[in-house]
């Protein structure tokens, strides 16, 4: 795309930016909210909710036509002019956490931070060093589940996932706005 077409749609480079980082984040806000009103009363339902957020999430950053997840790390990004971005990433980060704390309230273990979050946002990285294979975003969905220490009928979760997941298939693709 030429630079005078950009600017056609966009009146800066800082909106090009604000655009991007949002179209990063939507997608999976967006799944976390549906997901939210799943009902999670048990240990099973509660960990087919979190693996399907951090299935849909690392399957979006690893499949989407760019590597965007690396540019939240840019300094550019920190600016208060990137502050809806920030706050929808946070809302995201939020959500991250309810999920994992529902799982963790059935299996006892203690919760470590965002860092279900943070491991679906590696997929940025293990994309930029050329490691991504078509079984990542499974891997780190399981990796998020034993961070809330669910380790057993991973199968169970996954069947349960998959119906879940299906139902975000109605939910639109990443797209700039």
């Amino acid at each position: 795309m030429r630079q005078n077409v950009l600017y056609h749609h966009f009146g800066s480079k800082e909106q090009i930016l604000g655009s991007l980082l949002e179209a990063l984040v939507r997608p999976a806000l967006e799944a976390a909210e549906v997901l939210a009103d799943v009902q999670a009363h048990t240990e099973d339902q509660a960990a087919a909710r979190l693996y399907a957020l951090a299935y849909y999430d690392a399957n979006v950053l690893a499949t989407w036509r760019w590597n965007l997840g690396v540019l939240f790390a840019l300094p550019e990004a920190h600016s208060a002019v990137f502050d809806p971005a920030h706050r929808m990433r946070a809302q995201l980060r939020q959500r991250y956490l309810e999920f994992t704390e529902s799982v963790a309230a059935h299996t006892g273990v203690a919760i470590v931070a965002d860092h279900s979050f943070r491991l679906v946002e590696s997929v940025a990285a293990i994309r930029a060093d050329g490691q991504l294979s078509a079984d990542t975003p499974h891997e780190l969905a399981l990796g998020c589940l034993r961070l809330a220490g669910r380790l057993n009928k991973l199968t169970t979760v996954t069947g349960q996932a998959s119906t879940l997941l299906k139902s975000l298939s109605a939910l639109s693709a990443p797209e700039l706005r």
